[in-house]
């Protein structure tokens, strides 16, 4: 069953930010998308991808009536923060898919579905029932998941490293993590300082820039294979809050 787990990663590296700019992606190509956004006011989500979409940091009123008008009848937002009910959940999804025909659904993040994060048997439950209604639709799940907190922030975690129950990477059909390259960010930091620089260490400016701000890993995908797993390197637009393949 089409259900993704492609937020897995470390707090603050970009999962949400991420998964926004591929619903708007997907919107461009006839994709109608739901996103529950538990974790993040609605109004807020939209605020970026706005500015994902018109590539501006304070775009003006009218580009913004613009893109919301464009959205509309595109990206459908739970208007929830907060802890969500998973029978809730369900009954919007449902609607959704019906009603409007929506293809694509984002849950983020699985913290936030009133499940505790020992409870295996719920967590087990709630992907089961996410993958039946993702067949039983024709709809594809994207679930937001949280790593457990390592020693560092320098190494990109993996499909092992997930919070709650091994099962839920055995259940869905892909496994994406998002790393932020917290190691080009110390490099940068260094330079600046000029702690390696005095010593006569370190890369040089130009090598640190060239050096991809984050990577997309694909930790398993059941249909593809492991043709399709591996890490891409993307660079991050801070102008438009988005990723990508090249500078």
């Amino acid at each position: 069953f089409p259900v993704t787990i492609s937020g897995l990663g470390v707090n603050g590296h970009g999962k949400s930010l991420m998964l926004g700019q591929v619903m708007v992606k997907a919107a461009e190509q006839g994709q109608r998308a739901c996103i529950a956004s538990f974790e993040m006011h609605p109004a807020k989500t939209l605020s970026r991808m706005v500015r994902q979409m018109t590539g501006d940091p304070q775009p003006q009123p009218e580009f913004i009536a613009s893109a919301v008008k464009w959205m509309d009848d595109k990206i459908w937002i739970f208007d929830l923060v907060g802890t969500a009910k998973v029978e809730r959940l369900f009954e919007v999804f449902t609607y959704a898919s019906k009603r409007y025909g929506i293809r694509q659904f984002v849950i983020d993040s699985m913290a936030k579905c009133g499940i505790s994060e020992d409870d295996y048997e719920k967590q087990k439950s709630l992907v089961d029932r996410l993958g039946d209604f993702a067949k039983r639709n024709d709809v594809h799940v994207h679930l937001v998941a949280h790593a457990r907190k390592r020693g560092d922030e320098l190494s990109p975690p993996g499909k092992m490293d997930i919070k709650g129950t091994g099962a839920l990477t055995d259940m869905v059909d892909n496994v994406f993590i998002v790393h932020r390259n917290k190691a080009k960010e110390k490099e940068l930091s260094d330079y600046y300082e000029g702690a390696k620089k005095k010593r006569g260490e370190g890369n040089s400016l130009a090598d640190i820039q060239k050096m991809y701000d984050a990577y997309l890993i694909c930790d398993k995908n059941r249909e593809e294979g492991s043709d399709a797993e591996g890490s891409y390197g993307l660079y991050f637009d801070k102008k438009s809050q988005s990723y990508k393949e090249d500078q």
